[in-house]
């Protein structure tokens, strides 16, 4: 048994050139080597690294539609109606969004820390969209209009949304004391998408829910 190592050196860094990189070699691998009695194998730190990008991807993209499917079947079946399930993931959506156009913006990586943020703050921004959903349909039970029923939710949740949000925002902050960048990032975008969770509850969840009940 004979081996051989091919080095190539390169100047290519991001993800997506190491990828097209990659192609370009198994592509002249294949063509030179497929129809003969060879076993060809690539490997270098790039290629771990964009092996385990992807992994990270994945997995993050994986884990964030089995948490949305979990919230829709959890507040439809709370709610007893899948309307209001589908509805509250306009609240619960908003932030996670935020989250990744900042992380394109400042070009931060998902890595080990920031691939886990979306879908614990999604949790956490569940909690209050279920506070908030449920004051709105009792007031709407008691005979109130969708706008009486928004105004008297903002006016009784705000304060103990607001509380938990920031106490929350400040405790994940401790993060940023750390030496480890992804523990780092993991901090800053959680107390970030934290905020954003609870302006979406109190801003964009009442304009959905009036909308959704406007015919009551």
């Amino acid at each position: 048994r004979k081996e051989v190592n091919i080095k190539i050196s390169h100047d290519v860094s991001s993800s997506k050139d190491t990828r097209r990189l990659v192609q370009d070699i198994e592509k002249t691998l294949e063509a030179h080597f497929s129809s003969q009695s060879f076993n060809t194998t690539i490997t270098s730190k790039n290629y771990l690294n964009l092996k385990a990008s992807d992994t990270i991807v994945n997995s993050q993209a994986y884990s964030l539609i089995f948490m949305i499917i979990i919230i829709v079947i959890i507040l439809s079946f709370y709610f007893k109606s899948l309307k209001v399930g589908l509805i509250s993931l306009v609240p619960n959506l908003f932030p996670i969004l935020g989250l990744f156009g900042i992380m394109g913006l400042f070009q931060i990586p998902l890595n080990v820390g920031t691939c886990i943020v979306a879908s614990i703050i999604i949790g956490v921004a569940a909690d209050d969209t279920i506070h908030l959903f449920s004051r709105f349909y009792k007031e709407i039970s008691q005979g109130r209009s969708t706008v009486q029923a928004s105004l008297i939710t903002i006016d009784h949740e705000i304060v103990p949304i607001a509380t938990t949000s920031f106490s929350l925002a400040f405790s994940f902050l401790v993060f940023i004391l750390a030496k480890f960048v992804p523990l780092t990032e993991f901090g800053l975008l959680s107390s970030y998408v934290l905020i954003l969770a609870l302006i979406s509850d109190l801003y964009i969840g009442p304009i959905v829910l009036t909308l959704a009940n406007k015919n009551k």
